[in-house]
């Protein structure tokens, strides 16, 4: 999956089993892709993102603002980040 916005790219293969929980958090509407919530949760959170996502996840997020990347899976390594 990919999404883009405003200076903020991420590649993402992810099921986030707690979409409703972080769309309640993070004030999105309903619908969107996993990779969409990911990118919301990184605005919010910042690079402590990945610690409020529960799931099966590996991401990586381009941040033209801040000239960064950053890169997580979920602590069971069950989608690898390579």
């Amino acid at each position: 999956m990919l999404a883009r916005e405003a200076g903020l790219s991420v590649i993402a293969d992810a099921r986030i089993d707690n979409r409703d929980e972080l769309r309640d958090t993070l004030a999105l509407p309903p619908g969107g892709s996993d990779a969409a919530l990911i990118l919301a949760a990184y605005r919010h959170w910042g690079t402590d993102s990945a610690t409020h996502l529960i799931g099966d996840f590996a991401f990586c997020i381009v941040d033209d603002h801040t000239r960064t990347l950053l890169a997580a899976c979920d602590p069971m390594n069950m989608r690898p980040l390579y």
